[in-house]
């Protein structure tokens, strides 16, 4: 392009060129990770910065990287199962104002219901001649714990069953004894079918430790009932457990 301009110190004829610049933003992107938790997860263990992959930004040449900032919204109640979007915010390391927000699904499974079985100790006792009662001690570690994690909970019940007699760890003897279970007063004898020593729901909290509230004074627990002249001296009996966890309805 052209133009003429004339003054009273100069004539002539000025050239002027016409130009473009382009203005390309800075983007930021990465691709979301779907996650599976169960429900009643405490999302504060969750890690946020495994919830996205592959970030980057463009133009390439910026060098620039990024980072997982964070959840961009609030968080839907995870105790309820269910299928969710959750946004996670990224960005720049070196320009904040950079970022985006990355839509992750997100699946709440339900929980399950679960229990810990106790390992019983009836200690080291000295022979006795009259009728005795040894109380189980519940080894640290292994108390009787009934969870329920599920979104809703129902009522369980509990059984054991004793399939075989106790008997000596090296010579195989058996012990002539029965394995008691008392609560509240009431005795049952465990034996070859299973009892149900306990039943409930749990409607505070996640779990309930059954075992807590065994104790030798109040006649509550496993008792090992052992008549005169059948234990031998320097033997070590014992044998094994079987215990059912299950869903009941609510009037058994």
């Amino acid at each position: 392009a052209f133009a003429a301009a004339s003054s009273g110190a100069f004539q002539g004829q000025v050239s002027t060129n016409e130009s473009s610049i382009t203005l390309k933003a800075i983007q930021i992107d990465g691709d979301p990770v779907p996650q599976t938790f169960h429900a009643g997860t405490d999302p504060s263990t969750w890690d946020v910065s495994s919830f996205v992959k592959n970030m980057h930004i463009t133009p390439n040449r910026l060098n620039q990287a990024a980072r997982v900032v964070g959840f961009a919204e609030t968080l839907p109640d995870v105790s309820v199962p269910g299928t969710y979007t959750i946004g996670v915010k990224i960005e720049s390391t070196t320009y904040p104002g950079v970022n985006k927000v990355i839509q992750v699904p997100i699946t709440i499974t339900d929980g399950a219901l679960s229990f810990v079985a106790p390992h019983l100790d009836f200690g080291t006792q000295v022979i006795s001649s009259s009728h005795k009662q040894y109380f189980g001690e519940v080894i640290a570690g292994n108390k009787l714990t009934i969870t329920d994690t599920r979104h809703v909970k129902t009522h369980w019940a509990l059984s054991v069953q004793q399939k075989e007699a106790f008997r000596d760890h090296g010579t195989g003897e058996a012990l002539s004894a029965t394995l008691l279970y008392m609560d509240n007063g009431n005795e049952q004898t465990i034996g070859s079918h299973a009892s149900i020593i306990a039943s409930g729901r749990i409607t505070n909290g996640l779990e309930e430790v059954i075992s807590d509230r065994w104790t030798e004074s109040g006649k509550t627990g496993f008792f090992l009932d052992v008549l005169p002249g059948n234990a031998r001296v320097d033997q070590t009996y014992q044998t094994e457990l079987t215990w059912t966890l299950q869903d009941v309805p609510a009037n058994e």
